[in-house]
């Protein structure tokens, strides 16, 4: 089946989030169940989730023909994009299939190789708060049948979002946008949602993160993402973004420009449940300027520049994880680039195959 290409919504000033090109309403668009049962309508689609140390069977499905998965992890192409979802294909109006993940005082990690993801290319994990609803509370489906809804409100529908990862291999962001509710407890619109959010960029040091040994995370080999939702009971209280390789100090977004009582609001779609999207998108260097200019340049994602990306090793903790505070999202003023170590060669054993 053939799709157009994206379109892009303005998200704020030099600031797009790629929009889903149209699909059956019926068909998720990237999707894993977290569900002991076996995927059925999906038998090649099957990856794994740890939860607290038990494995759980997961499938999702891929509107595009182009992803594809083992029990380790995710390879997307260009444009690919989705949402962890309970089943394959659901009935008209049942909600059913969304899947929420409980992260408050919890630590969300997975494994990623950006390796082949170079400028105007970004790769995208984020949470939403699905699905979206009506002024009246009650679900609708959004342009593409699958209830997605962001801060952004790509695809008609708005709601928070925590972006863990907007990256590709020369920097990485992370980014929570706070919403707020109008009328109904779960009713948002363009004007309640905060289209900036706070977070954190490691371009703001030219060591912490890129290709090559000199750096602290050499984007040439896969790496780890971490992040801990610190908690004081039932409120958020802050986000550490952990970004971690094998044998290498650790980078650490703290997420300081987030004030207490803004990172508060989050606290009620973390209890309640936030469901996972992955995104591969990007086009011209002016759509991505926001996030990877500097260091990069006039660069388009297109060809060897938007190669595949792999995702996997999913895995969801209680309270922080045991990583060293080696370097924090702050100036690093003339401090010296770390020695060029071993990684090791393992992490990409299962990207790679």
């Amino acid at each position: 089946q053939d799709h157009p290409k994206l379109a892009f919504q303005q998200r704020s000033p030099g600031q797009a989030r790629a929009m889903v090109p149209p699909m059956s309403p019926r068909s998720a668009r990237l999707a894993w169940a977290l569900v002991g049962v076996a995927a059925a309508a999906c038998p090649d689609r099957r990856v794994s989730i740890s939860v607290e140390g038990k494995v759980y069977g997961a499938f999702f499905s891929g509107h595009r023909g182009t992803v594809s998965a083992n029990p380790s992890g995710i390879a997307l192409r260009h444009n690919d994009n989705g949402l962890i979802v309970k089943a394959c294909e659901w009935p008209a109006g049942d909600i059913g299939h969304i899947q929420p993940l409980h992260l408050l005082g919890r630590t969300l990690t997975f494994t990623v190789d950006l390796s082949q993801i170079g400028c105007a290319c970004n790769l995208a994990a984020y949470l939403i708060s699905a699905p979206g609803r009506s002024l009246n509370g009650q679900p609708v489906e959004s342009e593409w049948g699958d209830y997605y809804c962001d801060a952004n409100g790509v695809g008609g529908m708005w709601c928070p979002e925590i972006d863990l990862m907007e990256a590709n291999n020369r920097v990485f962001a992370s980014t929570p946008h706070v919403c707020t509710p109008v009328v109904h407890p779960h009713f948002y619109t363009n004007q309640s949602c905060d289209h900036y959010g706070c977070g954190g960029n490691t371009k703001i040091s030219q060591i912490a993160y890129g290709p090559g040994p000199n750096f602290y995370i050499n984007t040439l080999h896969p790496f780890q993402v971490s992040t801990h939702f610190e908690n004081t009971g039932s409120t958020l209280t802050g986000v550490k973004t952990y970004l971690h390789q094998a044998g290498r100090p650790a980078v650490i977004l703290r997420h300081l420009n987030c004030h207490p009582e803004y990172l508060a609001k989050l606290s009620r779609p973390l209890l309640e449940g936030m469901t996972l999207v992955l995104s591969y998108w990007g086009e011209k260097p002016k759509t991505m300027s926001w996030l990877d200019s500097p260091p990069c340049g006039n660069i388009s994602c297109a060809g060897p520049n938007a190669g595949v990306a792999f995702v996997g090793g999913f895995s969801i903790s209680n309270g922080a994880p045991a990583i060293k505070a080696e370097l924090l999202d702050e100036p690093l003023g003339e401090r010296s680039a770390p020695p060029a170590g071993s990684v090791a060669e393992g992490l990409s054993a299962w990207a790679r195959g």
